[in-house]
């Protein structure tokens, strides 16, 4: 890999090679999900690499004896250390097709104590709305059957209050405004910083300190 491939691993919409998206597809954001998830553990990743010769990328997690039984509620406690909001009298609901961002999400609420459903796809996501009438609503843009912005337009037919946040890696200045545009309240880039997530939580649930 190049300097300037390596230079770029971990950035957002960035690949070592523009040929590869072209023939294999993909966002460039790969890397820098893998980097949020390692973060998530309290781990670290590294890379060495010569161009021509290879690429070695060393992962390093705190992991506890494997001899002591762990509850899943304790492995979360040391998933995370950033203290996150007492969100106990809120109901979420979360829209997401991608099982590793869903597991991503579900770590980062879990620590709030919040209960939420998951749907995923945006037809489920307007179905769950009417069922459950959550407090707000998580919704990924590209979903399939439906998608976010789709499903925000209906929801919004019926609810103009209910705060419905875009889980989107496009946030370009006109991917935002069309969000605006189709009633979305707000948006949290992808990966998803969790520091943003709870910020946003705590704010539209009116619970900011």
């Amino acid at each position: 890999m190049s300097k300037l491939g390596l230079d770029n691993l971990f950035m957002r919409f960035k690949q070592a090679d523009n040929s590869i998206t072209r023939k294999f597809g993909g966002t460039g954001l790969g890397m820098a999900i893998t980097q949020s998830l390692i973060a998530l553990m309290d781990g670290q990743i590294k890379v060495n690499s010569s161009e021509g010769v290879g690429t070695e990328i060393r992962v390093t997690l705190p992991l506890k004896n494997l001899r002591q039984k762990t509850s899943r509620s304790c492995i979360l406690s040391t998933v995370q250390t950033l203290a996150a909001p007492n969100l106990s009298n809120a109901y979420i609901l979360v829209a997401e097709d991608d099982a590793i961002n869903m597991r991503v999400i579900s770590a980062m609420l879990e620590k709030t104590m919040a209960q939420f459903d998951v749907a995923k796809d945006g037809v489920e996501a307007v179905e769950l709305y009417r069922k459950r009438l959550p407090d707000i609503i998580l919704m990924d843009i590209q979903m399939p059957k439906m998608s976010g912005i789709e499903a925000c337009e209906i929801i919004r037919i019926e609810n103009q209050d209910i705060p419905i946040i875009a889980l989107t890696a496009n946030v370009m200045s006109t991917d935002i405004e069309k969000y605006n545009q189709s009633g979305f309240t707000f948006h949290v880039a992808k990966p998803i910083d969790q520091t943003v997530l709870y910020e946003s939580l705590s704010k539209y649930l009116g619970q900011d300190n």
